[in-house]
């Protein structure tokens, strides 16, 4: 395994299957770790087709094999994202929220590539769907991705009052966390509340600016500044 990361490091793709297929004699894979396995192979890089072709080849086997676990079509989303296929990589993460509809992450990722491909369409829905798939919970990552994921779009909600209330609950738990000031800024933004959207955001770039916090930014961040 160390030797095809290697490989795949200094862009040595030729190799790279024969290695996975030897991978798989000595350790047996199946189900997620099948589909791990196929996420690790493939490389963003147009000189990888041929890799890329036979890691989707190991994702679609893991799909086939187990295509009631979540992250086996999580892991194949994650391989046409990577090969550029992303109506492929959008399908697989549907397929994904279907299954898990509690998990915010693939929520996330899928409302992600719908924005990147410009569905604006697709990603109305996607927020409407995952706010009301996860109900308020009390766990701040959870409450924060919610509501992000539903201000980094401009989604179109009749209400922004609970997913303001849902960001305002973390940044009073958490004051000093910048991706949840973030996050409630982005709220603010979009229910039109300018006044307080300022203040969160500017406080955000504070704590992103602040040494002591190391916190690192969502490209979409500047958007709001």
């Amino acid at each position: 395994r160390r030797r095809i990361w290697l490989n795949s490091q200094q862009g040595r793709f030729e190799s790279i299957p024969a290695d996975a297929e030897t991978l798989q004699d000595v350790l047996p894979h199946a189900d997620a770790d099948l589909a791990e396995l196929a996420q690790f192979l493939s490389v963003e890089s147009e000189s990888a087709d041929e890799l890329n072709r036979y890691a989707l080849a190991v994702a679609d086997r893991a799909v086939a094999q187990s295509p009631e676990v979540p992250e086996t079509w999580r892991s194949r989303a994650e391989v046409h994202r990577k090969m550029g296929v992303m109506g492929s990589a959008i399908s697989d993460l549907k397929q994904v929220v279907e299954l898990q509809p509690g998990n915010f992450r693939p929520w996330y990722e899928l409302a992600l590539l719908q924005l990147m491909v410009d569905d604006r369409q697709g990603y109305q829905h996607t927020c409407r769907e995952m706010v009301s798939s996860i109900p308020p919970s009390g766990e701040t990552t959870i409450e924060e991705f919610v509501s992000w994921t539903s201000a980094l779009g401009s989604a179109e909600l009749d209400d922004w009052g609970p997913l303001m209330e849902r960001a305002e609950y973390v940044v009073a738990m958490q004051p000093a966390s910048m991706p949840y000031r973030k996050a409630l800024g982005g709220i603010y933004l979009r229910a039109g509340l300018y006044g307080p959207a300022y203040e969160e955001l500017i406080e955000a770039d504070r704590l992103l600016n602040d040494p002591s916090t190391s916190m690192q930014s969502s490209p979409a961040y500047p958007w709001y500044l």
